[in-house]
């Protein structure tokens, strides 16, 4: 392109005078196309919506015009920003430069790239700081192909910036208008094809809302050469799109200036079942349900405690974990032959005076009282358990093991190795048992409700010792 200097001593002010006419009439054309209301000189017909614009097509207002490779097309998205921040904008040329050298592997979007693609050459109008918003000049613009065989296509332009109100809505805003012109000083380069845009340009309208306003992009192209339908509209719905950069840009500003605020913790979801996820009983009002903090599981009171601390609710199965892997963690598990020191274990769980408490396990110091009932036990359960408990020091032992320590010596306890019928056969003996013993019928109850072998074993131990109760 020849410089910009050479190129204004070619325009007579005749030519100035038809250029500015040209650029009024484009700005005024241009505004009223863009108005999506029934006063809009254009009809236009949705598409969809991409990116958060909304896509229009259409029809050719000028009944003159019979080539089909013309297309009208539209684009609205709103924005969060002034009028003055969007005529800034749209003069960053030199700022998007300056990053682009600062840093060469900086990413642009659709209208910075548009910006950087563009070269004025010659300024008929210039901003002054007295009338910002007001500008007249003619620009070389290039468009690349991404398509393989395809030319890239270039356009000479008037673009005029004005102000602009709308009586009707008592609004105000701001249009940028291109329209090509044909000059004997700016010859079709070699490599490109010289393409048209008629009544084309963007449009910026205050909306209801304070401080967001409407953006309108409105294409009508003739890309000319040997050019397709789907890719011409392809070509004009990414020029639409461009207006998605300038939301993106101000989007961009808003999220810096407006850091996002730390969104609160999701309230827990709560949890309906109708039987405890430990016991399977029923819940219901006379079985009120808690919820575990840990698991979130609903359990019934005989299968859960309160920490009182931390004002929380665990059920057993988790403070039992939790303890086994605090002694796991803490203590490790003495060698054969190593014997324990006196109250060994109690001291390091037991949380320190004034200090806090440790939630997943609850010490209870035992008590004179205590150690009267236990003597009060039968002999045989005393025997059986104090036999083991050198054995089991230190140990988590399987389900069903300590029930075998309350039966009496004189029940028969299936041994662990014992395969699924004996269990099986032991269950179906005791379903014909018939007892008005209410500890009795509760233990037979839970034992017809087992779902697992361990459960099966344990609670049919329990059951055996109640029917030993009762009927000695």
């Amino acid at each position: 392109m020849e410089k910009t200097s050479s190129f204004a001593q070619n325009l007579s002010p005749e030519d100035v005078d038809y250029l500015k006419q040209i650029a009024r009439k484009t700005c005024a054309r241009v505004a009223s196309a863009s108005r999506m209301d029934a006063g809009a000189s254009i009809r236009w017909e949705p598409l969809g919506c991409k990116d958060g614009v909304d896509l229009y097509m259409g029809a050719i207002p000028d009944e003159r015009v019979r080539s089909k490779a013309r297309k009208y097309m539209c684009g609205v998205t709103y924005i969060m920003a002034d009028i003055d921040d969007v005529v800034h904008l749209f003069h960053s040329k030199t700022t998007l430069q300056r990053r682009k050298q600062a840093e060469p592997q900086a990413r642009f979007n659709a209208f910075e790239r548009d910006v950087l693609n563009t070269r004025t050459l010659h300024k008929i109008r210039k901003r002054t700081s007295a009338n910002p918003r007001h500008a007249i000049s003619l620009k070389w613009m290039r468009l690349g192909s991404s398509i393989t065989d395809m030319e890239d296509r270039d356009f000479v332009y008037l673009e005029c910036q004005d102000t602009i109100f709308d009586e009707k809505l008592q609004r105000r805003g701001w249009v940028c208008s291109m329209h090509s012109v044909h000059l004997p000083s700016c010859p079709v380069l070699d490599g490109y094809v010289r393409g048209s845009l008629y009544r084309s340009g963007y449009v910026v309208r205050e909306t209801s809302t304070p401080g967001t306003l409407e953006l309108v992009c409105i294409m009508d192209m003739d890309f000319k050469g040997t050019l397709s339908d789907p890719a011409t509209n392809l070509w004009l719905k990414a020029r639409v799109l461009t207006v998605s950069g300038v939301r993106q840009h101000f989007e961009s500003q808003w999220n810096q200036q407006h850091p996002p605020l730390q969104a609160p913790p999701a309230p827990e979801p709560e949890v309906t079942a109708s039987n405890c996820a430990a016991c399977n009983d029923e819940l219901n009002m006379y079985n009120p349900s808690a919820i575990c903090a840990n698991c979130h599981q609903a359990v019934c009171p005989a299968c859960s405690c309160d920490i009182l601390e931390t004002n929380q609710v665990w059920c057993t199965a988790c403070l039992i974990q939790a303890k086994n892997a605090q002694l796991v963690a803490n203590d490790p598990v003495p060698e054969e032959g190593e014997a324990l020191e006196e109250d060994d274990g109690i001291e390091n769980a037991a949380p320190e005076e004034g200090g806090p408490a440790d939630e997943s396990f609850v010490h209870h110091e035992v008590t004179g009282n205590q150690v009267q009932e236990d003597e009060a036990e039968p002999a045989s359960a005393l025997t059986s358990a104090s036999s083991s408990l050198d054995v089991i020091a230190g140990v988590v032992q399987p389900a069903g093991f300590f029930a075998s320590c309350w039966a009496a010596d004189d029940i028969v306890v299936p041994a662990w190795d014992t395969d699924v019928a004996a269990v099986q056969d032991a269950v179906a003996a005791l379903s014909s048992v018939e007892s008005q013993d209410p500890l009795l019928q509760l233990a037979l109850a839970r034992l017809q409700r087992a779902k697992t072998l361990d459960e099966q074993k344990t609670r049919l131990a329990i059951a055996q010792y109640y029917v030993a109760e009762t009927t000695a």
